[in-house]
C-alpha cells in the first residue's frame, strides 16, 4: 500500500488542500482508540503519525504537499472513504502501554480525470484517440493536526 500510495504521488500533478477532518479519541490503557478522517467520497484515507507537530514538506514535482507533522512520522492507511467521505479504524490499546504524547493529521487522495472513451467511431483494436491513456488528475487534501495521549 505504501508503495501505491508514494507512486500515485509522483505519477500526475497534485493540488494539496485543507480540506479534510481528522478527529481522534480514546486511547487510554485497555481502551479503543479510534482515528477517524472525513475527506472526500472514494478516496483513499491515510493518517500521518508522530511524535510532534512541525513542518514537513513534501515536493510532489509541481506541488508541493505541507504537513503539520514533523519527521520522523509513519503513514497508518485507513482504506478508502465511503460514499459520505469517511474513513476510520479503532484498535485496542493493550492496558500496561506507557504513555506517549502523538500528532496525528490526516491526508485523503482523489484520483480523477480519466473516462473511458465509449461509442461509435472508435477505433477498434482497443486503442484510444491520440494513442496514449489520459494521465489522471490527482487531488491531495489534508486535514487539522491532532494531538493525543496513548497509554497510561
Amino acid at each position: 500500500m505504501r508503495v501505491l500510495f508514494a507512486s500515485l504521488f509522483l505519477a500526475a500533478a497534485a493540488a494539496a488542500q485543507n480540506c479534510s477532518a481528522l478527529s481522534v479519541s480514546g486511547g487510554t490503557g485497555g481502551a479503543p482508540l479510534t482515528i477517524a478522517l472525513q475527506g472526500a467520497p472514494a478516496s483513499i484515507a491515510v493518517v500521518a503519525i508522530g511524535q510532534s507537530a512541525g513542518s514537513t514538506v513534501i515536493n510532489l514535482g509541481s506541488q508541493v504537499l505541507n504537513l503539520g507533522v514533523a519527521m520522523p512520522f509513519a503513514p497508518l492507511p485507513l482504506g478508502m472513504t465511503d460514499l459520505t467521505g469517511a474513513a476510520s479504524v479503532s484498535v485496542r490499546v493493550p492496558a500496561n502501554l506507557p504513555g506517549i504524547d502523538i500528532v496525528a493529521q490526516g491526508i485523503t487522495l482523489t484520483i480523477g480525470g480519466i473516462s473511458l472513451p465509449s461509442g461509435p467511431g472508435l477505433p477498434t483494436g482497443g486503442g484510444f484517440p491520440g494513442g496514449s491513456l489520459p494521465m489522471p488528475t490527482l487531488t491531495l487534501c489534508t486535514s487539522n493536526v491532532v494531538s493525543a495521549h496513548v497509554g497510561n
